[in-house]
């Protein structure tokens, strides 16, 4: 075993525990929507109600910890990869495929629910959706490519099957390119920069 196969990489305690409270608001923001809460609340307890706010800080602190990663790690291409999705999915595939078994009882669930909401109606829109084109949303999924098809090839896809699982694609698609980024940027070539520059402002 050579010494870079040693390296062991420090956690930064900071960010571990900002992702926790991020995660937490996370589920709160799922939770009230679910139970027809958080639509008329105003001020801070907006802010509280819609999860986006956590999810865009998430990305952008998940992005810093990758990048951090490849940084001190110094893993291979390859090994990189291998111990991401080791990392993802045993467990992405195990709640993949409890969700699938529950479709129905979801779907009759938020339908069905005392107190009307738009999410609950969007999740049942959402899982008719999937039941009409499965095939194509599991094998999307047994990937963790639907992220990157969805709307354009698979309506809905994102949020099919299971609808949490988006962010889980979008992290792949960011494992797979951010390696090449963070080679390209550690040797400090202008194309890259320039490149990155007009993609940011494009987007």
């Amino acid at each position: 075993m050579s010494p870079r196969d040693n390296h062991t990489v420090r956690k930064v305690g900071a960010i571990e525990g900002l992702r926790g409270l991020l995660a937490c608001w996370v589920v709160l923001g799922h939770m009230l929507p679910a139970a027809g809460l958080g639509d008329d609340w105003r001020g801070p307890f907006k802010v509280i109600a819609f999860g986006g706010y956590a999810v865009d800080v998430f990305i952008i602190v998940s992005g810093f910890v990758i990048f951090y990663l490849l940084d001190t790690a110094r893993e291979t291409y390859g090994r990189f990869l291998w111990r991401r999705a080791l990392r993802l999915y045993p467990l992405y595939l195990v709640c993949l495929l409890a969700s699938l078994a529950v479709i129905p009882l979801q779907i009759e669930a938020y339908a069905n629910a005392p107190w009307p909401h738009p999410h609950n109606l969007a999740v049942v829109a959402i899982d008719y959706e999937t039941l009409r084109d499965l095939p194509q949303h599991l094998a999307a999924h047994l990937l963790m490519a639907h992220g990157l098809l969805s709307g354009w090839l698979l309506p809905y896809g994102n949020y099919a099957i299971l609808g949490q699982a988006w962010s889980l694609s979008l992290e792949w698609q960011f494992y797979v390119v951010a390696p090449l980024f963070a080679a390209a940027f550690l040797r400090g070539t202008m194309p890259t920069l320039v490149a990155t520059a007009v993609a940011c402002a494009l987007y």
